[in-house]
């Protein structure tokens, strides 16, 4: 069964990803789907971040801190790709891999509200010793089979549901209600797995 790798933005709005060196040792038959799918675990990493936004109804005040968090994707450079909602008015990040206890400070490198699409980076080499990082690729073909990748709410435990891409058009982003282009899945999504790989 091929699988694509790609990295949920938000609900139905995608920037898709594509592991060309596994997908590749993949179709060759020298891995296998388990170990194609240990490789994607790997790479998909919890986000917590703390949050302090402006109260706009009074500017000069800002509102009570707030907690929560999401999922993102190690990416080339030492870069962890995920969506600019879980880290929008930040003041605290944190990223932990798959299968650790220890979590890691981190910093935005660039964000795009827009796009609703972040990158961030660890200071710490340690964090990125041993996985094989995820590389953008084509957009799959619709009616494709995929697997969702993330950390949904409720839970620290990385969560895989399985579905098809139903759609690509332009879609209204929900964090900046732009018109971009984004794909609609059937797999059971839920908050926390904004920002992971699909």
């Amino acid at each position: 069964m091929r699988t694509y790798l790609l990295i949920h933005v938000f609900i139905i709005t995608f920037v898709f990803l594509l592991t060309p060196t596994i997908q590749a040792i993949h179709m060759e038959g020298l891995i296998t789907d388990e170990e194609q799918n240990n490789l994607v675990k790997e790479a998909t990493v919890k986000i917590y971040a703390i949050s302090n936004s402006p109260d706009y109804y009074s500017p000069w005040k800002m509102l009570e801190m707030d907690s929560g968090s999401g999922s993102g994707a190690i990416i080339e450079k030492n870069r962890v790709l995920t969506c600019a909602h879980i880290i929008s008015d930040h003041k605290y990040i944190q990223v932990q891999r798959y299968g650790e206890v220890q979590r890691f400070n981190a910093r935005v490198v660039s964000v795009s509200h827009e796009a609703d699409v972040a990158i961030l980076t660890v200071d710490s080499e340690k964090f990125f010793e041993n996985v094989v990082p995820l590389k953008f690729g084509k957009l799959p073909k619709i009616q494709r089979e995929v697997l969702v990748y993330g950390y949904p709410a409720g839970g620290d435990s990385l969560s895989i549901t399985q579905g098809i891409l139903s759609r690509i058009e332009h879609q209204s982003y929900a964090h900046s209600s732009l018109y971009l282009l984004a794909g609609q899945i059937d797999a059971a999504v839920n908050p926390g797995n904004s920002g992971g790989p699909v």
